[in-house]
This record gives C-alpha cells, sequence and structure tokens, in this order.
C-alpha cells in the first residue's frame, strides 16, 4: 500500500521492537542519493515495501507506514526539504531538514 508518490511516511524502531512475518526478500542498495547504502526489504509476493536499513542507524529499521494506513501518526520530521516542490505545504509543526544524513566515514 506504498507508492512512488512526492512523499513517504516512514518509523524508525529498533530491530528488536520490529516482528515480520514471513522472508521478504532484499535488495543491498548501494546507489542512493545520501551515497549511504541501505539495505531494503521487500513482501516477495506482492512487491511492496515493507522496511530499510542503513549503517547510519544500526540496530534500527526504517518501517513504510503505507503498510498501516489504518494508523498514521503524525509525522515528527521532514527530509529532503530542499527538493519540496512549491505548492506542497510543509507540515506544520515538525522538524524539517534540506538534505537526509551525510555518508558516514
Amino acid at each position: 500500500k506504498t507508492s512512488g508518490a512526492l512523499l513517504s511516511y516512514n518509523v524508525i524502531v529498533g530491530e528488536t521492537d520490529a516482528q515480520i512475518q514471513g522472508e521478504p526478500k532484499v535488495y543491498d542498495d548501494q546507489n542512493t542519493y545520501s551515497g549511504n547504502r541501505i539495505q531494503r526489504g521487500f513482501c516477495p509476493n506482492c512487491g511492496s515495501p515493507i522496511y530499510g536499513k542503513t549503517p547510519n542507524l544500526a540496530g534500527m529499521m526504517i518501517i513504510r507506514l503505507g503498510l498501516f494506513i489504518d494508523q498514521l501518526p503524525k509525522p515528527g520530521i521532514e527530509l529532503f526539504c530542499k527538493y519540496r516542490p512549491e505548492w506542497q505545504e510543509a507540515i506544520e509543526g515538525i522538524k524539517e531538514y534540506p538534505v537526509i544524513m551525510a555518508k558516514s566515514s
């Protein structure tokens, strides 16, 4: 239940706090905007993105909230604001970052 839309909602949780049923297919993405390697987990049946993992957030998972459409919380931060189209309004009351974290050394 996610798409290639203008934005996506994600939540960052500890790997031990997430429980995934079944065995996702994993793609090791080394060609990212930030230069950070991202391990991307997908549903093996429908191809929906489930999570991402990066060395910059060791021990954490970035869960795609599109999987939980009825339970979306208010966002806490907004990334890549530098590239927000002029017509897209900012989300009131949250911290904005122009881009994502730089590549770790």
